[in-house]
């Protein structure tokens, strides 16, 4: 299932519309699950790609996310710099 949803602050960043992939997994014995082919061809995951996971919450309402490494580095890095920023006095955005 596709879901696209436009944002006011996409449309002044100058980005389109932002679309979401929805689908089912299931959790295997090995704890192994299967992103949905439609999901893994939006995205342009490959086999053997490795992913991030941050899992938020309790056993009975949490969810997880998956991300690539690159994506979790270059997150960390703005991270960094904005807290340096802050830590400095300076307040500018990087």
């Amino acid at each position: 299932m596709k879901i696209v949803r436009k944002t006011k602050a996409n449309e002044a960043a100058g980005h389109g519309a932002h679309e979401s992939q929805m689908g089912i997994a299931t959790v295997g014995a090995k704890g192994q699950i299967v992103i949905p082919a439609d999901i893994r061809a939006a995205l342009g995951l490959k086999e053997g790609e490795r992913l991030i996971l941050v899992s938020k919450g309790r056993a009975d309402d949490g969810h997880f996310m998956a991300m690539r490494p690159h994506n979790v580095e270059r997150f960390v890095e703005k991270l960094s710099a904005n807290l340096s920023a802050l830590k400095h006095g300076s307040g500018k955005k990087k």
